[in-house]
C-alpha cells in the first residue's frame, strides 16, 4: 500500500493532487502548527494581465495554533476570490466547469480552514483525478507524537495505516531520515515536479505553480492528461 501525508492546502497546484492520485490512501496532517505566509490558506491563479494573483483566506498570524484549529472568517473574503477567478478564466474553454466546482465548495457554510481544505481537495480528487483514493485525518488516529522527530511521526502514521511505501515531495529529501525509513521496512519514493505537460495560458510564460482550478479552467475533463501519473516518481 503506498500512502501520501501531507497537510490540507487552499485550492492546491496540480504536483499536490498528482501526489495524491498516485496513492492508496492519503492522510492529511492537521495535528502540526499552523504557518503563516504559506499554502494552508492562500493560492495562486493567473489573473487577465498575464501575472500570478494572490488569493488569501484572510484568517490571521498567530502562531499559536495548529493547522486544525484555524478559523474562517464569517464572510466577505468568498465573494472577492470568485469575482477575481471570474475577471481572469470567463474566457477560458471550461470556465464554467471551473467556476461552478470552486463556488460550490466555497459556500458550504465550513467554518473551520482545513475542513474547507479536506472538501475541496477530496471532491476535486474523486471526481477529476482519482475517485479509488481513501482519505484519512492523522487526529482521527490518536497517535501520539511528544518528542517524536518528523521521520519517526511520519513512520508511526504509515504504519498505523498499513502503508509500506511512503510517497513524498522532493524537498523532504533534505531532512527525512531515510534509515529509520528503511529499519521500519517502509520504501520511500520521491516526487519529480519537473517537466510537466504544457497547456494555454493567460500569460506569455507558462506557469506550474498555480492552482489546480487553472488548468481545470483550460482543459476540463482532461484535466488528468496533464498530470504525470505514476512517472512523477523518479527516485527511490
Amino acid at each position: 500500500m503506498k500512502a501520501v501525508i501531507i497537510q490540507s492546502n487552499y485550492i492546491p497546484w496540480k504536483g499536490y493532487f498528482d501526489l495524491i492520485g498516485n496513492a492508496d490512501v492519503c492522510v492529511f496532517l492537521d495535528d502540526v502548527q499552523f504557518t503563516k505566509n504559506d499554502w494552508r490558506n492562500r493560492n495562486q491563479i493567473i489573473g487577465p494581465d498575464g501575472h500570478p494573483h494572490w488569493l488569501s483566506i484572510p484568517v490571521g498570524s498567530s502562531l499559536s495554533r495548529k493547522v486544525s484549529e484555524v478559523r474562517l472568517p464569517a464572510s466577505g473574503w468568498q465573494l472577492k476570490h470568485l469575482k477575481t477567478f471570474e475577471q481572469s478564466y470567463r474566457n477560458t474553454p471550461n470556465f464554467r466547469t471551473a467556476m461552478s466546482f470552486f463556488e460550490d465548495h466555497l459556500f458550504l457554510g465550513h467554518t473551520n480552514l482545513s475542513v474547507l481544505n479536506q472538501d475541496f481537495i477530496t471532491s476535486f480528487t474523486g471526481r477529476f483525478i482519482s475517485p479509488e483514493t481513501e482519505f484519512m485525518r492523522d487526529i482521527d488516529l490518536r497517535l501520539a507524537n511528544s518528542g517524536q522527530d518528523k521521520s519517526a511521526r511520519l513512520i508511526a502514521i504509515l504504519k498505523a495505516v498499513g502503508a509500506s511505501t511512503y510517497l513524498s515531495g522532493p524537498k523532504a529529501r533534505s531532512y527525512l531520515d531515510l534509515s529509520l525509513f528503511h529499519s521500519s521496512g517502509i520504501g520511500v519514493q520521491f516526487a519529480d515536479y519537473t517537466n510537466y505537460p504544457g497547456y494555454l495560458q493567460n500569460g506569455r510564460e507558462f506557469r506550474d505553480n498555480v492552482s489546480i482550478l487553472d488548468l481545470l479552467a483550460w482543459q476540463g475533463p482532461e484535466t488528468k492528461n496533464f498530470m504525470k501519473g505514476r512517472t512523477l516518481f523518479k527516485w527511490t
